[in-house]
């Protein structure tokens, strides 16, 4: 990997306790673990140094500290979960795109043949007629439309797609923007990544079907919600999903809805509805007095 997300807010969150010099020792690790596109080597601490460029006693406690705070030492190796998740995602897409540029290179491919038979049988066809015009004397027919292959492209695209796994689905960006709003939000909340499983992709193509285009900007705010409930089920998908149009109102407006705002709102109504029942009265009172006095 030449390049990677940085999170700034998640990074600083993560590293604030750290000195200067730690600071700057993760980050050089981290990128040497993207770079490399593998775990860090344990077996040979003196060249992690080199390669991080840690030289002083310093500089070298804190690489060991650093170490064992963010990594986790398997074997021979330093791993890192979410490094690991994100080398994955990217050699995912590396592979989906090279599946689809040879899906295209294929589909042109197939389409030049068929352009040619095309014109091969056209020719045949003419030269057919021709022949039988001068044999038998009759006007040449030159009408027939010779048949042509116009759907072998779209079956070796289709045969392509279904061996790589992926199908002509128009919501499936969408879809994974959805989860990446929603994972990265989960992340710098919880420094943790949140599980995916089937149940999750159907809870995400549902949230989808309901809420369209707006559902990835829900998704990031509805984890930002500071809720007793949510917060103990750690702002679980399915709730997401369970109230989707209400989350969504609530974005829309950016007015929260928890339930202590709930009831200070069914508290204000009430102290409303006891003000407005004491002015009729006080009306009521005023309009008999004046009866009386006349």
């Amino acid at each position: 990997m030449h390049s990677y997300h940085h999170n700034i807010k998640t990074f600083n969150s993560a590293t604030r306790h750290l000195t200067r010099v730690e600071r700057s020792l993760y980050r050089d690790l981290i990128e040497l673990y993207y770079d490399t596109e593998q775990p860090l080597p344990a077996n040979d601490f003196q060249r992690l140094c080199r390669l991080v460029i840690a030289q002083t006693e310093d500089e070298i406690d804190a690489l060991r500290y650093v170490l064992s705070e963010f990594f986790v030492l398997t074997g021979d190796v330093y791993s890192h979960d979410y490094c690991d998740d994100q080398i994955e995602k990217y050699k995912q897409v590396h592979t989906s795109k090279a599946l689809a540029g040879k899906a295209s290179a294929a589909a042109k491919a197939a389409k030049s043949e068929a352009r040619k038979r095309a014109r091969s049988t056209k020719s045949e066809q003419k030269a057919t007629c021709v022949e039988h015009a001068l044999n038998t004397g009759a006007a040449p027919v030159t009408n027939h439309e010779p048949r042509t292959m116009n759907q072998e492209p779209e079956t070796i695209v289709k045969d392509l797609r279904q061996a790589s796994g992926s199908t002509a689905d128009d919501g499936q960006d969408e879809r994974r923007a959805i989860w990446g709003e929603y994972s990265e939000a989960y992340f710098e909340r919880y420094s943790t990544m949140p599980v995916r499983n089937a149940k999750v992709n159907g809870q995400i193509r549902t949230l989808h079907q309901r809420l369209g285009n707006e559902a990835k900007h829900v998704a990031r705010f509805f984890v930002g919600i500071h809720d007793q409930y949510l917060i103990k089920r750690f702002h679980e998908f399915g709730l997401l999903v369970a109230q989707a149009e209400s989350y969504r109102t609530q974005w829309a407006t950016g007015v929260t809805m928890t339930a202590t705002r709930a009831r200070q709102l069914d508290q204000t109504a009430a102290n409303a509805s006891a003000v407005d029942e004491s002015i009729a009265i006080l009306r009521a009172m005023n309009a008999a007095k004046r009866g009386a006095q006349q």
